[in-house]
């Protein structure tokens, strides 16, 4: 599973066009970007008054037709173009501090999941375990020298499952974690990986992730790892999760924060314009 980026877009104003169309929201302006593509005379010009654009798809303009497109706010500075969706109904979540809230439209499977949530502008930070500055350290190994990248990087090539097989300490990672949920951040000598889990042994006490880290388990005795996105690593006011079967986003509020004047919004789309 690849990760999902989230992307806010201000819209300023250009150069004026001859023929222009206004609109005032993100259903005009697909269909209006739509008729441009389709004929040549509609106007090329799409004038967006002020709000915020939610959109459920990116704006395609390739090709010949996408050619001379000018986009601009009826009033400079007041449009932002938005990759994702607003999550609303946040509703108390019983015998928690949390809040709850359903994202609009997650199919379960087969929604993306996010690893980023905007609030009032701002990123939230994600549920981390175990939290703070502690982290833990699996147990993988793997002895190859590290060479150069003209070289090669490593004496042979990894296999695949030096890459993705993560053996860890029982006591680090109890049987009540929710895993299959999360993601593991693994630490290497001078950067990172992130990677999904995609199963769980807690037998052998041994998880596997879907994607190749940049180095392998335990590569240059670098072991340090932590979890993201658990319920579990919800340790502080201020942090969320999201469960990725039921489509539902907990957050914990800060001291002092209305979640009525919060406004969340979730990351659904690549990119919102594609040229």
């Amino acid at each position: 599973m690849k990760g999902v980026f989230f992307c806010l877009l201000a819209i300023g104003s250009t150069a004026a066009v001859a023929a222009s169309v206004s609109v005032s929201g993100p259903d005009e302006l697909y269909r209006a970007v739509d008729r441009a593509l389709k004929d040549l005379a509609a106007p090329r010009e799409i004038v967006l008054k002020a709000g915020e654009y939610c959109l459920s798809r990116p704006i395609e303009l390739k090709g010949v037709a996408a050619s001379n497109f000018t986009f601009r706010a009826e009033k400079p500075g007041t449009v932002t173009l938005v990759g994702g969706v607003k999550l609303t109904g946040w509703t108390r979540e019983a015998g928690t501090p949390f809040f709850v809230a359903d994202v609009p439209g997650w199919r379960r499977g087969a929604s993306v999941p996010f690893r980023s949530l905007a609030k009032n502008g701002e990123w939230a930070p994600i549920a981390v375990y175990p939290g703070g500055t502690n982290r833990l350290a699996h147990t993988g190994k793997f002895a190859l020298r590290l060479l150069s990248s003209l070289a090669g990087h490593w004496s042979r090539k990894p296999t695949h499952e030096e890459y993705v097989t993560m053996p860890y300490r029982a006591e680090d990672l109890g049987d009540g974690l929710r895993l299959e949920n999360a993601d593991i951040r693994l630490y290497h000598m001078w950067n990172d990986s992130i990677c999904t889990v995609s199963n769980v042994d807690r037998r052998a006490h041994v998880l596997r992730v879907r994607q190749e880290p940049a180095w392998p388990m335990g590569a240059c005795d670098r072991r340090q790892y932590e979890v993201l996105n658990m319920r579990e690593g919800l340790t502080a006011p201020g942090m969320w999760y999201l469960d990725r079967d039921a489509g539902r986003v907990h957050y914990w509020p800060m001291a002092g924060e209305d979640m009525a004047r919060l406004v969340f919004v979730a990351p659904t789309l690549r990119h919102v314009i594609s040229v």
